[in-house]
């Protein structure tokens, strides 16, 4: 059953990709539904071929040992493979739905448009803007060997402290995206805007103590700015770009795991070899969690209220998460831990409320829907610097939408984005009035 399974996932894939490929007219690495859909097929694929080719007490990684210790049959993982796929199908007919086929000569004459209304004083007010905020916010939260240490750090700051990083965190993370636009826009060779992105990406990296997370952001949010104001990038440069990006995750896990220590995870490849690393079977391990004890009604008491949570954190502070279903997971299951050690998402919450496929499929559709209303916006006549930046934003976080909930980019959009192109617009507007001012020193 799990190489059936399997097989499902690649036929929905490959029909899937040709399908965006036809209605993206050669915009398909910079097409949100792709790298979302692309995304899913991973942390699908990902578990499918541990199963068919390795048994789970052979894998390291936190994810795959939990999993482990669940001691799954192998029909139950092909069941809940084939809920993986059902997401992936879903997401895919309404996001094909909704899409709309690309004009490319039109859309090619606003991008021009764009890049004209664009230049340097964009670089010069978000540069200093992003490394401003995240060197303070980095010298608030202190140098720790592990990323998640600075989340233990920054649970014993004071109020205010606290308060200054979560502004400084908000601006920096934020900027990021204004910086990866107007970047890519100067008149400047090719080459040197590649490496101008991964120049910052390998900061940010230093800067987060080798969180994955927040270097994927920022690559994304580079690949998807290039390919689609620069030039178009062809598949199989994307593909190859995503194994390259694959194996430096697979080791900085590694090495993040040995606390940097270059020795030790030589050793550890040694030992183990060439194995998935844990992330990819962190949305798979949660969902199916829940779904066993779903079927045998041994679910945990639920509050009503984790159900709007997402639209609840837009009126509440973002220390108040104890209604995440992530959080509810952390004090069920984990309490002992410093910090919540799993990843919920929409297919691990669609069994939480009983509905179970139904509550998947929803899920997956709204998903679709959305993606496919923003990437239309941006192709169609909504080619402004404010529009640009969100979807370059959903681009580069889509991946936090099947970890974490359908509407996780709602909060960190009314937040932060919002409020910084509130500002950009005002800067804007201070720069006008300064031009059309009076020379007040002419003779």
């Amino acid at each position: 059953m799990i190489a059936l399974a399997f097989l499902g996932t690649l036929l929905i894939y490959a029909v899937g990709v040709s399908l965006m490929v036809r209605r993206t007219a050669g915009y398909c690495a910079a097409d949100l539904g792709f790298i979302f859909f692309s995304l899913c097929f991973l942390y699908t694929a990902a578990p499918g071929m541990t199963f068919l080719f390795l048994e789970l007490d052979e894998v390291p990684g936190w994810p795959w040992m939990e999993l482990n210790s669940l001691t799954p049959t192998e029909d139950a993982l092909a069941v809940h493979l084939w809920r993986h796929n059902i997401f992936l199908l879903c997401f895919l007919l309404a996001y094909m739905f909704v899409r709309r086929r690309v004009d490319v000569v039109d859309f090619s004459r606003r991008v021009d448009s764009l890049g004209r209304r664009l230049g340097l004083k964009e670089i010069v007010f978000f540069i200093p803007l992003f490394f401003t905020f995240s060197i303070l916010g980095n010298s608030i939260a202190g140098e720790t060997d592990i990323y998640y240490e600075k989340y233990q750090v920054i649970e014993s700051l004071g109020q205010w402290e606290r308060i200054v990083y979560a502004l400084a965190n908000r601006i920096a993370a934020g900027s990021q995206y204004f910086v990866v636009i107007s970047f890519v826009f100067l008149p400047i060779k090719k080459w040197l805007k590649v490496m101008g992105i991964l120049a910052i990406a390998f900061y940010q990296l230093l800067m987060s103590s080798g969180s994955r997370v927040e270097l994927l952001f920022f690559i994304i949010a580079g690949g998807v700015a290039y390919a689609l104001f620069v030039n178009k990038v062809k598949l199989r440069y994307v593909f190859f770009a995503a194994l390259c990006g694959l194996c430096s995750f697979w080791f900085i896990e590694v090495f993040r795991y040995y606390e940097f220590d270059l020795a030790e995870t030589i050793q550890h490849f040694q030992a183990f070899g060439v194995k998935p690393m844990g992330e990819l079977g962190a949305v798979f391990s949660t969902g199916f969690h829940l779904y066993s004890l779903s079927e045998v009604g041994q679910l945990p008491l639920r509050d009503g209220k984790m159900f709007f949570f997402e639209i609840m954190s837009l009126f509440s502070s973002n220390a108040n998460s104890h209604l995440s279903p992530q959080s509810w997971y952390w004090r069920e299951f984990y309490p002992n831990y410093p910090v919540p050690p799993q990843t919920n998402g929409p297919i691990a919450d669609s069994a939480l409320w009983g509905l179970g496929l139904f509550d998947l499929a929803i899920r997956a559709c709204i998903i679709g829907f959305i993606f496919g209303w923003l990437t239309n916006k941006i192709f169609g006549r909504e080619l402004s610097f404010a529009w640009a930046v969100i979807y370059i934003f959903y681009c580069a976080t889509c991946v936090m939408t099947l970890k974490y909930g359908v509407l996780w980019q709602l909060n960190p959009i009314v937040k932060t984005m919002l409020p910084l192109i509130g500002v950009y617009y005002f800067y804007k507007l201070i720069l006008r009035g300064l031009r059309s001012a009076p020379n007040n020193f002419s003779v």
